[in-house]
């Protein structure tokens, strides 16, 4: 089929004048963005809406821009812009150690957690409040006094610190080590980042004192671990954030396995996606069939039949091949 000569010139002309008005526009957008920031340079912003605005002008992260040129003050530096998340976090499990909770035989719907139960473990946390809180998300809990009433109280870049540098010193209730460069920490900070592995371990699999000896499925071996450990955290299996299953809502964090665990809005354990009967799914995992909770089936999976034998390894395992982003719909939203 030939193209008639005037098509094919008007198809010429088109494309001339398309990629002109493009062209033209480049410098346009860039002048916009100049103008945008004309006599507005980091130098001149003083209010936290300065910085704000800059921020999105200049396509930065507002807390590096921010921390670069302000020092970080503790908590009050991070109230300036996030007041509602500092009110949300003193009705948390995390701050308080106490909610109410229905788990408890004789106590149903009271508010207790680890500041007035005893465990087995390390036995309880008053009187031995310096060196437990270590682990608290607040600073200066030392004592009895404690406000927990007061945002200023709370510690945000103990989950939030993104740099990987951030510990909490011992028997210091809960203040940071004094090696930890704050300034660092809080630019590492970004818009849209979840907490790391290594901020939500640095807690859990150290409590009792030590790694891995109080939780025997926690260490600090999870922050990258294989398939061959740990199916749903390894880094050449499922590579699992924490919050694909511990989400959160209000700062509250989904998931307390354990009597006492305060406050959390969603009890989870194995049996929350295993069905401990066991069904025809790849590791029993729950279905429509054998749940009414779940709508959408278990996905499917192919590989090594475990019913023949051969260990499984990590080059020689099961694969879901289909349906696996439609069952974790099922609690998570489609």
């Amino acid at each position: 089929m030939k193209v008639q000569p005037m098509a094919a010139w008007r198809a010429v002309l088109f494309n001339t004048i398309f990629l002109t008005i493009c062209l033209l526009l480049i410098p346009a957008i860039g002048q916009a963005k100049a103008k945008a920031t004309a006599g507005f340079e980091k130098k001149d912003l003083v209010t936290t809406a300065d910085f704000i605005e800059y921020a999105e002008v200049t396509e930065c992260d507002i807390h590096d821009l921010f921390f670069s040129m302000r020092p970080y003050e503790g908590t009050t530096s991070c109230l300036m812009c996030h007041e509602s998340e500092g009110a949300e976090m003193l009705n948390t499990g995390h701050f308080k150690w106490q909610g109410t909770s229905d788990r408890i035989v004789g106590l149903e719907g009271q508010a207790h957690g680890k500041n007035d139960l005893i465990n087995n473990f390390c036995v309880a946390v008053p009187t031995n409040e310096p060196r437990c809180t270590q682990c608290h998300a607040g600073y200066g809990y030392k004592d009895a006094s404690y406000d927990f009433n007061n945002p200023e109280n709370v510690d945000c870049l103990v989950c939030h610190d993104q740099s990987g540098t951030y510990m909490k010193a011992p028997t210091t209730g809960g203040y940071p080590a004094s090696s930890v460069d704050l300034e660092l920490v809080a630019r590492s900070i970004t818009v849209g980042k979840e907490p790391t592995r290594k901020a939500c371990i640095g807690c859990h699999a150290k409590a009792g004192g030590g790694d891995n000896v109080k939780h025997g499925d926690l260490s600090t071996d999870m922050v990258a671990t294989t398939r061959e450990y740990d199916v749903h955290m390894g880094t050449d299996g499922e590579n699992m954030s924490c919050q694909e299953c511990h989400s959160a809502d209000q700062h509250s964090i989904a998931g307390t396995s354990i009597v006492a665990s305060p406050g959390g809005y969603q009890h989870m354990g194995c049996t929350s996606c295993h069905d401990p009967h066991g069904n025809g799914n790849y590791r029993f995992l729950r279905g429509p069939a054998n749940d009414g909770v779940f709508v959408y089936a278990a996905p499917l999976a192919e590989g090594l039949d475990l019913t023949v034998g051969g260990a499984e390894t990590t080059g020689n395992h099961v694969a879901y091949r289909s349906g696996m982003s439609m069952w974790c719909a099922n609690c998570h939203g489609a």
